[in-house]
């Protein structure tokens, strides 16, 4: 795909491309799902290139922007289930995470794709990170909790 063509997708005016770092971000607006209230989602692509992301499939990103809203569903219900809330704050939908598995690694970091939610602080920790996991197929794979250390 074009550059232009994911930039349109995800209605985003450019990405932020940390060539040293292997890190690509872009804040989209995701209005189509009223639960977002137009807020920004961001997208993370850990480990890859600029060129890595744009030769990713197009279909596969306009399939996942129309699940979204079900893949969100699915996701806060999961969180629900498993109890992985820390606190009672109601959480929303942050990041769309996408990061390249490591050379060697076979089952990858977050699958395909993971919806993040950051669900408040925690002791030490500045910050505590909701990963629901997803495969190819949107199929759910895992979820765990990441505490990110002061």
């Amino acid at each position: 795909m074009t550059r232009e063509e994911f930039l349109n997708l995800w209605n985003v005016s450019g990405l932020v491309v940390f060539p040293n770092e292997r890190a690509i971000y872009a804040s989209a607006s995701v209005k189509a799902h009223t639960r977002f209230k137009g807020h920004g989602l961001l997208l993370n692509f850990d480990l890859y290139t600029e060129e890595e992301v744009l030769d990713m499939e197009f279909d596969f990103f306009k399939q996942l922007k129309e699940k979204l809203p079900e893949l969100d569903k699915f996701a806060l219900q999961k969180i629900a289930d498993e109890n992985l809330k820390y606190n009672d704050t109601d959480i929303s939908l942050s990041e769309l995470r996408m990061r390249k598995p490591l050379e060697g690694k076979t089952d990858g970091f977050y699958s395909q794709f993971a919806l993040t939610y950051y669900n408040g602080t925690a002791g030490q920790y500045a910050m505590m990170m909701l990963h629901v996991c997803f495969d190819k197929d949107f199929n759910f794979t895992k979820c765990f909790v990441e505490r990110v250390s002061v």
